[in-house]
């Protein structure tokens, strides 16, 4: 019972990805997951179900709330978070659900407090280790954050969007070959913009769904090291093109199209010190023929997601991806970016952790304007257990992005504290 939660937890903070397969990574091999006995929640049970309540509060302050140099001002907020986890586990099968929701409240931009919720679910039916099916689904609202990308930076609050997320797999082994092959698809949908005179900011032509495949073989070469091979595929459909009601006019093109990814390279999972994937290979996304013809990506790719324990009390993750992602702007098809990201868990005592971290991401518009961007970050977090139900947290980071245009270039510091507390 003790480990459900965790499992769950682990496997379901964050949206279900299903743009391809990365090998998964245990969730209680690093040092930051292996809670103490003393300190994992107790939660509750319904028959066979156990439920497991949290609530999160943060308050945090920055020198520049809205994430842009010609608007800089400073800020305080509360973020208010409860989430329940339900999980019923067993070695046949594994269910998960999660109800999250977040509140952010600004003690002086009003404008900038918002909302996010949603629910997702993961299930398996078969062993993990033999022939196992498993379907992963979200819906969520979210909302575009200051600091990223696709922020609208004149946009008088954050623009909020609907996802709804899915993906069926099916995964089996045949003594050193494995197999894993997959359907996914994605529904977003775009509110409309305010911005700060009043006036709509129409975000329609933002809207698309996307249907795509993926299949990975791998081959065991020795005990712990893999050798994959994977392929994903996908179809993007927006739904809105050039001449129709509601699409900007000018020089936006059409931005159907679609993207193929092929990578190999090696898994590991070897004696709880080394764990995760690294594949290199090609990306390629083609867009319809017009006027004004945006640009075909085809370039090197790679994917790296590692784990690395090399003491008990000391974990390295490294994670890095090179992909193209949607953007909010209707010259631009998305952005082809490189990101690299280097974090490291350490347990000083059983209920003190401390986890550093450092990002950088690189990003390329596809389409007929310029306008290359660079973000970096940076953090400190700490995280204290007084006991089961209570944990206290404090982080420091820097975030910002360079950019040729005075709007969305930034740079900040951002503080906060926090509680925890879980039943």
């Amino acid at each position: 019972m003790k480990h459900y939660f965790w499992i769950a937890a682990t496997a379901a903070v964050t949206s279900i990805p299903v743009t391809g397969y990365a090998q998964q990574i245990p969730d209680d091999v690093g040092v930051a997951a292996r809670v103490p006995d003393e300190y994992k929640p107790i939660g509750g049970r319904i028959g066979t179900v156990f439920v497991y309540p949290a609530l999160t509060y943060d308050l945090t302050g920055t020198d520049n709330v809205v994430a842009s140099d010609a608007d800089r001002r400073g800020d305080a907020y509360v973020t208010l978070a409860p989430r329940v986890t339900m999980a019923r586990n067993s070695q046949q099968s594994s269910h998960v659900v999660q109800l999250f929701n977040s509140n952010r409240f600004h003690f002086d931009s009003k404008d900038e407090n918002f909302s996010e919720f949603g629910v997702l679910t993961r299930n398996r039916w078969g062993a993990v280790d033999s022939a196992n099916i498993t379907f992963e689904a979200s819906a969520q609202r979210e909302v575009d954050q200051r600091t990223g990308r696709n922020n609208v930076t004149l946009a008088r609050s954050p623009v909020h969007h609907g996802r709804f997320d899915g993906e069926l797999a099916y995964a089996f082994s045949a003594g050193r070959l494995s197999y894993r092959f997959g359907v996914h698809g994605r529904r977003v949908d775009f509110a409309d913009a305010i911005s700060r005179t009043g006036t709509v900011i129409d975000q329609d032509f933002r809207d698309y769904s996307q249907l795509g495949g993926n299949a990975r073989l791998g081959y065991r070469v020795r005990e712990g090291i893999d050798v994959i091979g994977q392929v994903d595929y996908d179809r993007f459909y927006y739904d809105l093109g050039p001449g129709e009601p509601g699409f900007p006019s000018g020089l936006a093109p059409d931005r159907n199209s679609y993207r193929v990814k092929g990578e190999v390279g090696l898994g590991f999972d070897i004696s709880q010190r080394l764990y995760g994937v690294a594949t290199i290979g090609y990306l390629t996304r083609k867009y319809r023929d017009q006027v004004p013809q945006l640009r075909d990506v085809s370039s090197l790719s790679y994917n790296i997601n590692l784990l690395w324990n090399p003491t008990e009390y000391l974990t390295v993750r490294v994670n890095g991806l090179r992909d193209i992602q949607e953007t909010a702007s209707p010259l631009v098809a998305g952005d082809q970016f490189t990101r690299g990201t280097v974090a490291v868990d350490y347990v000083l005592t059983p209920a003190l952790l401390f986890t550093a971290s450092a990002n950088a991401v690189h990003y390329n518009p596809v389409g007929v304007t310029t306008g290359n961007a660079t973000e970096y970050g940076a953090s400190l977090l700490g995280r204290y257990r007084l006991n089961r139900r209570w944990s206290v947290t404090s982080r420091v980071s820097y975030n910002g992005r360079d950019t040729n245009s005075p709007i969305d270039s930034f740079d900040g510091i951002w503080v906060s504290m926090g509680i925890v507390l879980t039943l």
